[in-house]
């Protein structure tokens, strides 16, 4: 999975993420780690199995039902 596509799903759970013209940035930080994020993780968790699950799927040679949709 490509970098952009994890962040993607990241501000989507609602990880806070650091503007790029903030002053205060830690360099080469994207997250803003100062936060409590269980329940974000959680969704984010989610968000990555569906994601994963559907590549799964749309990847499949055979069709979603021979590779187990649903299952």
């Amino acid at each position: 999975m490509k970098r952009a596509k994890m962040l993607q799903l990241a501000e989507k759970a609602g990880f806070i993420i650091w503007s790029k013209d903030c002053d205060w940035r830690p360099k080469g930080a994207t997250i803003d780690w100062a936060c409590n994020y269980d329940k974000e993780l959680k969704k984010f968790v989610k968000l990555l199995e569906e994601e994963f699950e559907y590549e799964r799927v749309a990847n499949c040679p055979y069709g979603a039902n021979l590779c187990g949709c649903g299952s």
